[in-house]
C-alpha cells in the first residue's frame, strides 16, 4: 500500500492522500488520492477542480506532512478565491464597485459548481463552519477585490477554462462525480443553489440568470411604450413593472460618446450604464421622484433591470409650460444636489401627483460645472429635436437658470459644450440661442 502522506478532516469527510500519482477512490464517507494527483489538480485542474474544491471547506489536519497539507491547501484556496473575482467581474462588471459581497461568495460560488458534493457543503455553511469560512475568507477575499486583477486572476481564468476544453479533465473528473455513501443524499443550501444571491445592492436584488427575473417575478404580458427603446412594460406578480434591456439598444450611445467624451463622458457598455443607474436612481430619489429598483441580473450578453412602473405624463408630449417649467427646475434641484444626469431628454422626465420624476440616469454623475452646463445644452437641444416648441423650452431654461447653481453660469454658453453638438443642426443653434436669450435676461446684457 502507498505511503500515506496527510490525513485531513472535512466536513463530512476524511481526505487520505498518499504518495504518488494514485487516483481518487472512494470507501464510504473517505476519499483517497495521491499527491501528486491532488497537486495536479489544484495547479492545472486535471480532475476538473473535483479534488481541489474540497479543500475550500473548513478543514482540519489530523497527522501526516501538515506543513505539505497547509501549502496545498492554501494554494488551492488562493486559486478559488481568483477565480472567484474573475467570475465576479466578468458577471457583475462595473456593477462589482457598488455591491456588497460576502466572504461567502467565494467558496459558494466553488460549490455551486460542484452539487454532488452537497452534504460536505451543507455542513460547510451551517453553525461553526460558517464563521469560520466568514473569517478565513473575508480577509483575503476583500484584499484580493482591492488589489485588483492581477496574475494570479489571469492564471485562475486558465484554470477555470480547463474543465471546460480539457478532454481529459472531463474524463477523470467522473472517477469523482456522485461519490457513494451519504454524500449524495444532502440538500444544497441556498448560499449554493444560488451563490449571487450573497451580493447586496443599494437596492433590490441580485438574480443569477436573467431568466430568473421572468420566472421569480411572474413577468408577462410585455409591451414596448416606444419601438424605439429596451424598456418593456409588463404584469408581475408584483403588479405592473419595467424590464429595461440594456444591450437592446447601446449602439444609440456611440454618436453621444462621441459628442461627448472631452466634456461628459458617456457610458457605452451595458453593464456599466446598468450600473449606474442601480447606484444613482435611490441617490437621486431625495431629490425627485424616480423608480425603485426590483432585481438586476447581468450575463456574458445581456443586463436587465427589473423596476417599479411610475404613471405620469411625460414632458417631451406636454403642451403645458408649466410641466416643462418645473422639469426645468428639477434639473436645477439634481444639480444642487450633486448629481448630473448626462441625458436629460425631455421624454425621461415625468410629471404626475409625486411632483417630477427622472425616469434614466444611464448618464448620471457626480456635479461638475461643466457637465451641469452639459445638461442643460442636451435638455434644450433633444427638446427640439424630438419637436417642442421653442415657448416650451425656454420655459424649461428659464426654470432651471432661476434656479441653477451659479457657477454652471461660467459654462452655458461656453464653446466646450457647444462644438461637440454642432454637428445637430438646425437644433444647436436654436437651443444655444434659446438659452443665450434666457441667460441675458438674468445676467444683463453684457
Amino acid at each position: 500500500m502507498a505511503k500515506e502522506r496527510a490525513v485531513i478532516e472535512a466536513p463530512g469527510l476524511e481526505i487520505r492522500v498518499h504518495r504518488g500519482p494514485q487516483l481518487p477512490s472512494w470507501e464510504d464517507d473517505s476519499l483517497t488520492i495521491g499527491d501528486l494527483t491532488l497537486e495536479a489538480d489544484v495547479k492545472i485542474a486535471t480532475l476538473a477542480w473535483n479534488a481541489a474544491i474540497l479543500l475550500a471547506a473548513p478543514l482540519r489536519f489530523r497527522r501526516g506532512d501538515k506543513d505539505w497539507a497547509r501549502r496545498i491547501v492554501a494554494d488551492a484556496r488562493s486559486r478559488l478565491l481568483a477565480a472567484a473575482l474573475s467570475e465576479v467581474k466578468a458577471r457583475l462588471g462595473p456593477l462589482a464597485r457598488i455591491a456588497a459581497r460576502s466572504p461567502l461568495l467565494p467558496p459558494a460560488l466553488a460549490m455551486h459548481h460542484y452539487p454532488w458534493y452537497s452534504c460536505i457543503w451543507e455542513e460547510s455553511l451551517d453553525g461553526a463552519a460558517r464563521r469560520y469560512m466568514r473569517r478565513y475568507y473575508s480577509k483575503r477575499w476583500l484584499r484580493l477585490l482591492h488589489d485588483g486583477p492581477g496574475g494570479g486572476v489571469a492564471e485562475a481564468a486558465v484554470v477555470a477554462l480547463l474543465p471546460r476544453l480539457a478532454s481529459i479533465a472531463r474524463v477523470a473528473s467522473t472517477m469523482l462525480v456522485k461519490p457513494p455513501g451519504s454524500l449524495g443524499s444532502c440538500s444544497m443550501p441556498p448560499e449554493a443553489e444560488n451563490p449571487w444571491s450573497l451580493v447586496r445592492l443599494p437596492e433590490g436584488s441580485y438574480m443569477g440568470e436573467c431568466s430568473s427575473i421572468w420566472g421569480k417575478l411572474g413577468v408577462g404580458g410585455c409591451r414596448r411604450p416606444v419601438i424605439i427603446g429596451g424598456s418593456r412594460v409588463c404584469e408581475s406578480r408584483r403588479g405592473v413593472i419595467v424590464v429595461k434591456d440594456y444591450y437592446w439598444m447601446g449602439v444609440k450611445w456611440l454618436p453621444g460618446f462621441i459628442a461627448s467624451a472631452r466634456v461628459y463622458g458617456f457610458r457605452l457598455g451595458a453593464k456599466s450604464r446598468m450600473a449606474a443607474e442601480a447606484y444613482y436612481m435611490p441617490r437621486l430619489r431625495g431629490i425627485v421622484e424616480t423608480p425603485r429598483v426590483i432585481a438586476l441580473c447581468s450575463e456574458r450578453y445581456k443586463a436587465l433591470m427589473a423596476r417599479t412602473f411610475l404613471e405620469g405624463r411625460p414632458v417631451q408630449e406636454s403642451e403645458s409650460s408649466g410641466d416643462w417649467a418645473v422639469m426645468g427646475e428639477a434639473l436645477a434641484a439634481v444639480h444642487r444636489g450633486g448629481y448630473t444626469l448626462g441625458d436629460p431628454n425631455p421624454g425621461n422626465f415625468l410629471v404626475g401627483d409625486y411632483g417630477v420624476a427622472v425616469i434614466d440616469a444611464e448618464q448620471a454623475r457626480r456635479y461638475k460645472p461643466v457637465r451641469a452646463a452639459w445638461d442643460l445644452a442636451e435638455m434644450a437641444l433633444m427638446g427640439l429635436f424630438y419637436g417642442a416648441r421653442e415657448r416650451l423650452v425656454r420655459a424649461a431654461v428659464e426654470g432651471y437658470l432661476a434656479r441653477a447653481p451659479r457657477d454652471v453660469l461660467d459654462y452655458v454658453l461656453d464653446s466646450s459644450v457647444w462644438v461637440p453638438l454642432a454637428p445637430l443642426q438646425p437644433f444647436a443653434s436654436s437651443a444655444r440661442r434659446i438659452i443665450e436669450e434666457a441667460y441675458k435676461s438674468i445676467t444683463g446684457p453684457g
